[in-house]
């Protein structure tokens, strides 16, 4: 029964975390997000992932205000750099990856 209260109140603690961190910085990372790619949907996403990503580095917390939002705009900068880097070298994404042949096999 006491494991489920710690658990429960580690639970809520971490929710008003990442709400504060919303409400704190959500708009300048979505606007950020939106400017570097250009696609509305792509800029919430990145902004959901940073909040995360945040949220799991427990050392940004005791972070001022003003340095945490620098690094939060430096996680969102570089996930988006991780998409790219990632679109770039999937064989699925590359442009003729249809159109080449398949090699036979000779029997």
């Amino acid at each position: 029964m006491m494991f489920r209260k710690a658990k429960a109140s580690y639970a809520a603690h971490h929710e008003v975390l990442v709400r504060a961190l919303y409400d704190t910085h959500g708009k300048a990372l979505l606007a950020y997000a939106k400017r570097l790619t250009n696609d509305q949907l792509t800029a919430e996403q990145i902004t959901q992932e940073t909040l995360v990503r945040a949220w799991r580095q427990t050392e940004l917390a005791a972070l001022h205000s003003r340095s945490l939002r620098g690094r939060l705009l430096t996680m969102a900068r570089n996930i988006i750099a991780e998409r790219h880097s990632a679109e770039d070298t999937s064989p699925l994404q590359t442009p003729h990856a249809s159109r080449r042949a398949v090699p036979s096999v000779s029997r």
